[in-house]
């Protein structure tokens, strides 16, 4: 069966988890606008004027 033992965290591994978590974000944040900026140009491109 489970127990449930407190998980000890040190200080490192706190800011490693941390450097992780906010270089995801940025990279979510520039792909997001990356296919943002490809489907507006998509769409500039093959309407017609």
């Amino acid at each position: 069966m489970a127990t449930n033992k407190p998980v000890k965290i040190t200080e490192e591994q706190l800011e490693n988890a941390q450097g992780i978590w906010n270089g995801f974000a940025k990279l979510m944040k520039y792909g997001t606008i990356a296919t943002v900026a490809i489907l507006i140009v998509l769409g500039l491109t093959l309407i017609s004027w």
